[in-house]
């Protein structure tokens, strides 16, 4: 390899590298901006609702709680239990199944529409 190859592999790199070190400095800028962006939006947000408080308007301030996706999924999966709970329930009750292991054979096969006419039936009661 020839000392001028050489350089223009080096030129190229140069090029590449500081081409992402710019992308990387540009990104860290932007995300200042941003941060600083909100900072600014909260306080002018706070500074309009205190001016409405005054002018006699309520402002709801509740402080709403965050939920996250564990009590997210917890929940769906208590729903799903208390679903299938209530039908399996309801095919026991009524005599279609006269144990659990046949209730849940049941409700294997059962269509969409009955289902939702037993948990509709069980809310309404």
């Amino acid at each position: 390899m020839e000392a001028k190859d050489v350089k223009t592999l080096m030129e190229a790199y140069a090029s590449v590298y500081t081409t992402s070190e710019e992308a990387t400095d540009l990104q860290e800028s932007v995300e200042t901006v941003e941060e600083g962006l909100a900072t600014t939006v909260d306080k002018v947000t706070r500074t309009l609702q205190g001016g409405l408080e005054k002018m006699g308007v309520k402002i709801n301030r509740t402080p709403r709680g965050t939920t996250t996706k564990a009590d997210q999924e917890a929940k769906i999966k208590k729903e799903d239990v208390d679903l299938f709970d209530i039908i399996k329930g309801h095919l026991i009750d009524e005599g279609f199944a006269d144990t659990e292991e046949a209730a849940v054979a049941i409700m294997a096969n059962m269509s969409e529409g009955w289902k939702v006419s037993i948990v509709e039936g069980k809310q309404s009661k």
